[in-house]
């Protein structure tokens, strides 16, 4: 018979970055957020990656018997430690509050947009589960800093594809004001690296930029 889940109430405090997707922890900030769950979950761990596989099991799943998959390790979770307060929220988003004194800065960009950033950071800012491995030999598990997915390669090879696919667009029986816009948005694209300060020491980071919308016809 299933074992009724334990649930638990929980303050986590956690380390952030200097700024988003940074790796550097030097300025020592830390963000508390209430945990509000089970006490300890299971997952099945990848044994030659040594990454979570999700679902997590409660007791109610049976996680503890339930069987493994051939290349996986069943590895219990439980909000005793850290790095498992940290699983556990991450693994449920709504499990957690959000960060005390958590507000929302705009930043004024180049271009003359905004970008928007909670502080302090989110865990699921901070930490993404599927990057976070188990050390078989200590039975310890690593939890790495979230590193951001888009570079600027992405932007300028997504700019080149929009450049791309507007070639043509601008007719020569077109109405002058829409054949403005389409130019504009055209200069807009390609203008766009030295906009946000590529290779300077003002670059704007990549995962803040948004491009241009295409004008409509």
């Amino acid at each position: 018979m299933p074992t009724p889940i334990t649930t638990v109430t929980k303050q986590l405090t956690y380390t952030c970055p200097d700024e988003l997707y940074s790796q550097s922890v030097a300025a020592g900030d830390t963000a508390t957020v209430t945990y509000t769950g089970p006490d300890r979950m299971w997952v099945m761990v990848d044994d030659d990656t040594a990454k979570i596989s999700l679902p997590a099991y409660t007791s109610m799943d049976d996680g503890d018997s339930i069987p493994v998959p051939t290349g996986m390790t069943r590895v219990e979770i439980t909000a005793d430690t850290q790095p498992g307060l940290i699983i556990l929220s991450l693994i449920d988003r709504t499990r957690i509050s959000e960060p005390d004194g958590y507000t929302e800065l705009e930043e004024s960009l180049p271009n003359g947009s905004t970008w928007t950033i909670g502080t302090p950071l989110h865990l699921t800012s901070i930490h993404d589960i599927f990057e976070i491995t188990y050390d078989f030999d200590n039975k310890s598990w690593i939890i790495p800093l979230r590193q951001s997915a888009i570079t600027w390669d992405d932007i300028l090879n997504s700019r080149n594809g929009k450049l791309t696919a507007s070639d043509g667009r601008i007719a020569p029986d077109m109405p002058e004001e829409l054949k403005q816009k389409w130019m504009d948005y055209r200069k807009t694209l390609r203008d766009l690296p030295s906009t946000f300060g590529k290779g300077t020491e003002n670059e704007t980071a990549p995962w803040k930029i948004i491009f241009p919308i295409e004008p409509a016809e």
